[in-house]
């Protein structure tokens, strides 16, 4: 609507449409599929009706368990849902979880291998299907990223803290290094005037 009502009010010069619409595949390297594309997240809810065999009605707990960590083997989901999912190439595949209560349906896209099944989704999106599930959001790498250096620096912090309560001999000792990094600066300095 928005395209035509633009075009129509004569502003088809000033405003360019580059990409408009939903992507629902993107392509994959041979060596991952048979198949040369794969199921995007992104328009999986409008794309899932088309699906058949690759569609799956799973409980709650398989789903809590595909959107964990890492990796799950196919053998810890359910047995009717891992007898479907054990004869399966190496594909993407969906997960389907029903509504219930408050609840939205929702679609994973989900990449399954031949032993083991991981939710093939951004850590945002894992994070906000946990949310959904009632589950505790898993940490994404740049929170780990600034977890750790917040420890380094408290760690800084903590030793710095510790060479302070030396008191005198911290100072006698900065002291000497100060005069001896200035003896080390004019026999540099006099190597220098005399090449």
């Amino acid at each position: 609507k928005a395209v035509v009502s633009t075009q129509s009010t004569g502003n088809e010069n000033r405003i360019k449409v580059i990409n408009c619409g939903l992507k629902l595949f993107s392509y994959s390297k041979p060596a991952f599929s048979k198949c040369p594309y794969r199921l995007l997240q992104s328009g999986i809810h409008y794309s899932s009706r088309y699906l058949g065999s690759k569609l799956f009605s799973v409980s709650r707990d398989d789903m809590a368990k595909v959107l964990s960590a890492g990796g799950v083997p196919k053998a810890t989901l359910e047995a009717d849902l891992a007898e479907k999912l054990k004869d399966l190439p190496t594909m993407i595949v969906v997960f389907h979880l029903a509504a219930e209560g408050l609840r939205p349906e929702f679609w994973v896209c989900v990449y399954a291998t031949e032993n083991n099944v991981k939710s093939y989704v951004t850590e945002d999106e894992k994070n906000h299907f946990r949310l959904m599930l009632g589950l505790e959001p898993l940490l994404t790498e740049r929170e780990k990223k600034k977890l750790d250096a917040m420890e380094k620096y408290r760690e800084k912090k903590r030793i710095e803290a510790e060479m302070g309560k030396d008191g005198e001999e911290m100072k006698e000792g900065e002291e000497v290094k100060e005069d001896g990094a200035a003896e080390a600066t004019e026999k540099g300095d006099d190597t220098e005037r005399t090449d």
